[in-house]
C-alpha cells in the first residue's frame, strides 16, 4: 500500500476521532449551561476538560484539513499568476509549512517531555495530569509533517497541485 494511501487512513481516523471529541466538548457545553442556569449547580470540570479536549481535536484534525485543502488560503492573486510562477509559489509555501511544522513538533515534544517527566498537574481543583493531552499536539506535527512532505512529493511529480 502506498505511504499516501496509508497516510490519507489515518488522516481520516485522526479527524473522526476530532470530531467525535468536538462532539463530546458540545455535550459537556451542554451539560454546563443546563446545570448552571435550570439548576443553579455549575461544574467545577466542564470548561477546563473542554479546553484540553480542544487541544487533542486541532491538533489530530491538522493534517486531514490540510489533506483535503481546507486551511485559509487567500488564492485571488496566486490564481492570476502563470502556472510556472503559481508552481514555485506554492512549492515554497509547502517548503516553509514543513520548517513551521518541524519547530513546532520540536517545542510541542519538548512541552510534552516536561509535563511528563515534571509531572505536570494543572493548576485547578481537579488536578488533571497534562501531558496525555499534550501528545496531541507532537503526534499531531508528525502527521502534518508527513502529510505536508507527502504533498510536496506529489507537487514535485506534478500530479497534483498543493
Amino acid at each position: 500500500m502506498k505511504f499516501q494511501n496509508i497516510l490519507s487512513r489515518i488522516n481520516k481516523i485522526a479527524a473522526i476521532a476530532s470530531g467525535i471529541l468536538v462532539v463530546i466538548i458540545m455535550l459537556m457545553t451542554v451539560f454546563e449551561v443546563v446545570g448552571r442556569y435550570a439548576f443553579n449547580s455549575p461544574t467545577s470540570w466542564s470548561i477546563e476538560l473542554s479546553g484540553y479536549l480542544l487541544l487533542i481535536s486541532v491538533f489530530l484534525a491538522a493534517s486531514y484539513t490540510l489533506e483535503k485543502r481546507g486551511h485559509v488560503q487567500v488564492d485571488i492573486f496566486i490564481n492570476m499568476l502563470p502556472n510556472k510562477t503559481r508552481f514555485v509559489i506554492t512549492t515554497i509555501t509547502a517548503i516553509l509549512a514543513i520548517v513551521f511544522s518541524i519547530l513546532l513538533l520540536w517545542q510541542t515534544s519538548k512541552l510534552t517531555f516536561d509535563a511528563f517527566s515534571l509531572e505536570w498537574v494543572s493548576n485547578t481543583v481537579l488536578k488533571i495530569v497534562l501531558y496525555p493531552f499534550y501528545l496531541a499536539m507532537p503526534v499531531g506535527c508528525v502527521l502534518l509533517i508527513a502529510q505536508a512532505l507527502s504533498d510536496l512529493i506529489l507537487l514535485g511529480s506534478k500530479r497534483k497541485t498543493v
